[in-house]
């Protein structure tokens, strides 16, 4: 199953982010493709969040310009 969400969000990497998968989407896609897999959806989120910050896609950096008068 880690596998199965490892290959969906490393074809991610290649993809626009608008069109890469929510974990809500890999959810329902492990559910379809993989019948057998009963795992809940909050466990897959826990899991993406972690995989995605393992790969350095969670780490925004926020700027604020700054003008003195």
């Amino acid at each position: 199953m880690k596998d199965f969400i490892d290959a969906i969000l490393e074809a991610d990497r290649k993809t626009p982010g608008k069109q890469r998968h929510t974990a809500h989407r890999i959810h329902q896609r492990l559910k379809a493709e993989l019948p057998g897999s009963d795992v809940s959806e909050s466990t897959v989120r826990r899991y993406v969040r972690l995989r995605r910050r393992e790969l350095g896609w969670a780490a925004r950096e926020a700027f604020v310009p700054q003008s003195y008068a």
